[in-house]
């Protein structure tokens, strides 16, 4: 059973999931790029599927937007890329910030066969769901905002798994509430430490993958959604 437990990487809730063993052809999701003149991200109408979720579970992440962030492959930004959703007959532009975000556009005459699409290599970026209050700081993160990254992520991802994957995993439940996943968080920067802040405790989280990660209890139902999460970054 020991092999059957996911790691989960957001960026969050980042996201790329991966297999405890490390034979496992399911590596972390990066972006799908057939070549650099047809790089294909996700389905757009999958990716209407994490913004239909967002709006059903707001409640749990009041006073917030969602917006999805690209990655490289070390957890840091990305470099902006061209992002544009796409069909055989139209093509529309994506706006992408310099830290990497972007909305997705609500286009109900492509919600059909289009495609989000990044001119980027295979490989060289991951996408991530962003949810947070405009103006919050990067120092700060709510769990409650986190818990909803994951479960947008989670409906996104799994449309791209294998049918007997997805079975497997939805046996387990959602990783996002299950204790036999690890989840992990990724700001894009890297980071010195972190703190989860709950009932006038501290609790320091562990510091994962170079620095550009840190370990997340989000299935940890005794913490509440107001519980903050304080961010240290290294210097750069």
């Amino acid at each position: 059973m020991k092999h059957l437990v996911p790691l989960l990487l957001f960026a969050c809730c980042a996201a790329s999931a991966q297999q405890t063993d490390a034979n496992s052809d399911t590596a972390a999701p990066a972006v799908e790029v057939a070549n650099l003149r047809n790089p294909v991200l996700k389905s757009y109408k999958t990716m209407l599927a994490g913004v239909d979720i967002y709006e059903r579970m707001k409640a749990r992440a009041p006073n917030t937007t969602l917006r999805f962030r690209l990655l490289a492959p070390d957890g840091a930004h990305a470099k902006p890329f061209t992002l544009r959703i796409a069909n055989d007959d139209t093509s529309v532009g994506v706006p992408v910030e310099a830290n990497g975000t972007f909305a997705l556009p609500l286009l109900p005459e492509l919600s059909g066969d289009a495609e989000l699409i990044v001119n980027a290599k295979k490989g060289s970026v991951r996408w991530t769901p962003d949810i947070r209050p405009a103006g919050e700081p990067d120092t700060v993160r709510r769990l409650g905002d986190l818990r909803l990254e994951c479960e947008v992520w989670w409906v996104i991802e799994q449309e791209d798994m294998g049918f007997f994957r997805r079975k497997l995993m939805q046996a387990v439940g959602s990783p996002c509430a299950s204790k036999m996943s690890t989840l992990f968080y990724e700001p894009g920067r890297k980071v010195s430490g972190a703190t989860l802040e709950h009932g006038g405790k501290r609790l320091p989280l562990k510091v994962v993958r170079n620095g550009y990660a840190f370990v997340l209890p989000l299935q940890d139902k005794s913490l509440e959604d107001e519980a903050a999460i304080v961010i240290e970054y290294a210097e750069s």
